[in-house]
C-alpha cells in the first residue's frame, strides 16, 4: 500500500513514540474536535481519515477514538448509548462551566469513558452533573475579579479582620467554604488573599447538608493542617500573602490527597449535584 507523505510520518512518529516508550502530548483541542464531530455529525466521523491523528494523541486515547469509529460504522447499540452520554455531557458542560474549554470537555470525555468501564453502563445526567460539580470545585471557583458584594458597600474595603459585630452575615457566600472561615480569619491576611478565601465557595446547598457538625470540623482541622504546613513549606507569612499566593493555596487544598478531605468534598459535590438538579444551575441564590 501506497502511503501519502502526511501518513508516511504520522506512522513514523507514532513507531518512534514506541522504541522510545513515549506518548505525544495530551491534545485536547483534537480531542474536543473529534469528539464534536463524532457526537454532532457521526456519519462524517464514520468516514473520518484517523491514521494522522495516531501522530498527535496517546495511543489508547487514539484507539478508543478508532473503537468508537468502528461502533457507528456498524450501529453498534453499546457504542450509539456511550455517544449519547458523551454528547449530554458536551451540552451539560456548556451549562454548568464557566469557561468550558477544549481542556474541559477533553477531560468530561475521560470521566465518561472511565465510568463507562468501571460500571458497564453510561452514567446519567445526575451522574454527569456530579462529574461536572467535582471538576467545577476546583479552580473556577476562584473568581479572577472579586464581585461587589454587600461588605464592601456598606463597611467599605479597608476595614480588616475581626469584622464589625453584627456584620458576619455580610461575610457568608453560598454554600461551602472551601478554605473554612474560621481557618481563615485566623491567619490575619492582607484584603487581596483574604478576598480569595472568603468568595471561594461551593455554590447553594441542599437544606441540612451542610452544618457545623462533626464532619465539618474535622474538614476543618484537616484544611488548618494543610495550610499550616504548606505555609511552613513555602515559608509565606499569612500576614503578607498575595493574592496569587493564595490561589495557589486554595488549589492546593481542593486537589489535597487528605482521606478526611477528599470525602468532605465528595459529600459537598453531591450535595451541590442534588441541588442543581432539584434548582437548576443557578437555583434559587
Amino acid at each position: 500500500m501506497n502511503l501519502d507523505a502526511e501518513h508516511r510520518q504520522a506512522i513514523e512518529t507514532r513507531l518512534d513514540h514506541n522504541a522510545a516508550g513515549t506518548e505525544p502530548a495530551k491534545n485536547p483541542a483534537l480531542v474536543d474536535e473529534l469528539a464534536t464531530q463524532m457526537t454532532q455529525t457521526p456519519h462524517e466521523f464514520a468516514r473520518r481519515d484517523l491514521i494522522p491523528a495516531i501522530a498527535h494523541l496517546p495511543l489508547p486515547q487514539w484507539q478508543r477514538f478508532r473503537d468508537w469509529q468502528a461502533g457507528t460504522r456498524r450501529n453498534d447499540p453499546a457504542t450509539e448509548d456511550e455517544l449519547y452520554a458523551i454528547k449530554r455531557g458536551l451540552r451539560l458542560a456548556t451549562k454548568m462551566l464557566p469557561t468550558n474549554t477544549a481542556e474541559d470537555r477533553a477531560e468530561l470525555l475521560e470521566e465518561i469513558h472511565t465510568w463507562r468501564r468501571i460500571n458497564g453502563r453510561s452514567p446519567s445526567d445526575t451522574e454527569i452533573i456530579s462529574a461536572l460539580d467535582r471538576h467545577l470545585m476546583r479552580a473556577p471557583f476562584v473568581p479572577n475579579i472579586p464581585k461587589v458584594d454587600p461588605y464592601h458597600r456598606v463597611v467599605g474595603p479597608n476595614v480588616n479582620p475581626p469584622w464589625p459585630s453584627g456584620l458576619e452575615f455580610l461575610f457568608a457566600r453560598g454554600g461551602h467554604h472551601f478554605i473554612p472561615q474560621a481557618v481563615y480569619k485566623r491567619l490575619g491576611l492582607p484584603q487581596d488573599a483574604l478576598k480569595v478565601f472568603r468568595d471561594a465557595t461551593s455554590g447553594p446547598l441542599m437544606p441540612k447538608d451542610h452544618q457545623n457538625d462533626q464532619a465539618h470540623r474535622r474538614y476543618s482541622d484537616a484544611v488548618a493542617k494543610e495550610i499550616d504546613r504548606w505555609l511552613e513549606r513555602k515559608g509565606i507569612d499569612p500576614r503578607k500573602m498575595t493574592e496569587t499566593q493564595a490561589r495557589e493555596l486554595l488549589k492546593h487544598v481542593l486537589n489535597s490527597k487528605n482521606p478526611v478531605i477528599r470525602e468532605y468534598m465528595r459529600m459537598i459535590g453531591t450535595s451541590r449535584s442534588r441541588y442543581i438538579q432539584r434548582y437548576g444551575s443557578r437555583g434559587i441564590d
